[in-house]
């Protein structure tokens, strides 16, 4: 039987060889390599590249457009060689996605900046005019 001012002691022992065996443990499974659990580097780097493209096409269907075409962009430098062909195109049509978006964005922008200058200038009927085109094209 282990005395009552031994006790303390040996608690505190078993928690540092608890966290020496935690220690020596987390870095032997660091050492070991992913194809040991199955999963080939390329299959991962596929895996990752596909989450991103959803993750971006989430982002286009939120009208985050220019986080999308980030998301895009690294996934093509970080994955591109493990891109399929069927991926590449994903990657292409959400870009074209991303590209007629901002640029519809920027038209609407240039067309208010327009209408604001004409009302500045007293100008209101051309000003009512130019968001009046929006609106009949929508």
């Amino acid at each position: 039987m282990v005395s009552k001012n031994k006790l303390p002691s040996l608690l505190i022992y078993r928690g540092q060889s608890a966290i020496f065996v935690v220690l020596l443990l987390s870095v032997f499974l660091s050492f070991v390599s992913v194809p040991a659990f199955g999963v080939t580097q390329e299959e991962s780097a596929r895996k990752k590249a596909d989450a991103n493209i959803k993750i971006a096409a989430e982002y286009i269907k939120r009208s985050m457009y220019k986080d999308a075409e980030l998301m895009l962009m690294r996934t093509e430098d970080a994955y591109g060689k493990y891109l399929t062909d069927a991926d590449k195109q994903k990657v292409s049509g959400l870009l074209g996605e991303i590209a007629t978006a901002l640029s519809e964005r920027q038209r609407i922008l240039d067309m208010l900046n327009a209408s604001d200058e004409f009302a500045a200038n007293h100008r209101y009927l051309e000003a009512k005019a130019k968001l009046e085109v929006r609106k009949e094209e929508h």
